[in-house]
């Protein structure tokens, strides 16, 4: 199930989300080659990410990556651009 999720409030890799129920949600977050998202942006993403406790690393999604899980993948609506990340792990 993919979760709509608002930045709230970002300090180097913690991210603190709002869903629209208003709960808070606490992820620690490591961008890779992409600007850093904005408070205010909205992320559309997995449900797993925020039942586990985990460092997770998100970059560029390309052409050579479609066979990706669609777990793996989010979505980032900032300032009307939506734009695709994939989860890198290791």
């Amino acid at each position: 199930k993919m979760l709509k999720l608002e930045l709230i409030k970002k300090t180097k890799y913690d991210y603190i989300f709002r869903d629209t129920n208003n709960k808070e949600y606490n992820l620690n977050i490591i961008f890779i080659d992409v600007v850093e998202p904005n408070v205010g942006d909205i992320f559309y993403m997995s449900e797993k990410y925020i039942r586990e406790i985990n460092i997770y690393n998100f970059g560029p999604l390309t052409n050579e990556d479609l066979n990706v899980s669609t777990d793996d993948i989010i979505k980032i609506v900032s300032d009307n651009r939506e734009y695709y990340l994939q989860r890198y792990y290791g």
